[in-house]
C-alpha cells in the first residue's frame, strides 16, 4: 500500500466474523469488495417498530449500558445508539461489542428489532455492523424507543 495514502482502520463485522481492514477515508466496506449502494434505504430510529426486519440504520454509540452473558458463554454488550430522531438500545455480541466505544458512528445493515423484557432493542446477526467514523453526527437521546413497554 502506498505510504502516502491516508488510511483509517475500520472494524468490519459480517456474519459474526471480525476483520480489521485499512480503508481509504470516505470508503465504507460492508462485504469486501462491496460498497454501500447509493439507493440503500436507511430507517430513522424513531420509525422503528417491534419485529421489523431487514432494516438499515446509521447511528452513533452514546454509551455502553451493560454486559451480560448467554448460556453459551457469549458476551452481549448493550449499547445506547442514537441518530437525529431518537435513541434505542442495541445488542452487539462478543468482541465487536467490546470494541465499540461511545462516539463511534455505526452503519447497521440487515438489522432487526426484538422485544427483550417487553422493551424494543435493535440487533444484527446476519447483517453487517461497520464503524464509519467518530463523533461527527448530531443526535437526540429522546424519544427513547427502548423505554416503551410492548406485549410480546
Amino acid at each position: 500500500m502506498d505510504s502516502r495514502l491516508d488510511v483509517n482502520q475500520t472494524l468490519v463485522i459480517h456474519h459474526n466474523h471480525i476483520r480489521r481492514m485499512e480503508v481509504p477515508p470516505g470508503f465504507v466496506v460492508l462485504r469486501p469488495p462491496q460498497i454501500v449502494p447509493s439507493d440503500m434505504v436507511f430507517t430513522k430510529i424513531n420509525k422503528l417498530e417491534p419485529f421489523m426486519k431487514g432494516i438499515n440504520v446509521t447511528c452513533m454509540v452514546i454509551e455502553k449500558v451493560d454486559v451480560t452473558w448467554t448460556k453459551d458463554n457469549h458476551a452481549v454488550h448493550v449499547l445506547r445508539v442514537a441518530d437525529e430522531t431518537g435513541s434505542i438500545l442495541f445488542a452487539l455480541y462478543d468482541q465487536p461489542g467490546s470494541d465499540a466505544k461511545p462516539g463511534d458512528i455505526l452503519r447497521i445493515t440487515s438489522g432487526f428489532v426484538i422485544l427483550f423484557k417487553k422493551h424494543m432493542r435493535l440487533a444484527c446477526r446476519n447483517g453487517s455492523v461497520v464503524r464509519t467514523g467518530r463523533v461527527c453526527m448530531s443526535f437526540k437521546k429522546e424519544p427513547d424507543m427502548s423505554a416503551g413497554v410492548f406485549d410480546d
